[in-house]
């Protein structure tokens, strides 16, 4: 997957967390079982991809954070990357300090979020499916 800013969702994968994350939720899943599912879900990719590891458990932790849902162990797995360079070495490219720089910004930014006061758990709104988005009636719901 790729990068195309900075920022933690500036990343296909830390995207693809963030949507998935946040749609288990709207569909009724708690925290816990949407964070079991998001890593069943990407295992497989970040195994066969361990340099996304760290982009991994960021996306996964300021998602959770910013719903009010920061599981202590994915916490503990974005510290540990956190504390020993994270991704910086990826955007560490000779002759483009700037990049290198704002990530540095942005990783100390989901340092001080991650370890500072969580937010509430924020109300989710649930997922609905507009009648639009289905070819049949109402009365033909019964026969289908």
């Amino acid at each position: 997957m790729s990068a195309w800013g900075t920022d933690i969702f500036s990343d296909d994968l830390a995207a693809s967390i963030r949507t998935e994350y946040n749609a288990l939720l709207a569909i009724g899943k708690d925290g816990e079982e949407a964070e079991q599912i998001i890593m069943r879900g990407f295992v497989d990719y970040v195994n066969q991809n361990p340099e996304e590891e760290p982009v991994f458990w960021f996306a996964l932790a300021l998602a959770e954070s910013r719903k009010g849902r920061l599981s202590e162990s994915v916490k503990n797995q974005a510290m540990y990357y956190l504390n020993n360079g994270g991704d910086l070495e990826r955007w560490n490219e000779p002759g483009d300090q700037k990049k290198y720089l704002k990530r540095v910004q942005v990783i100390e930014k989901l340092r001080a979020t991650l370890t500072g006061p969580q937010p509430e758990k924020k109300k989710i709104r649930k997922a609905t499916v507009p009648v639009s988005y289905t070819h049949l009636r109402a009365h033909e719901t019964d026969s289908y």
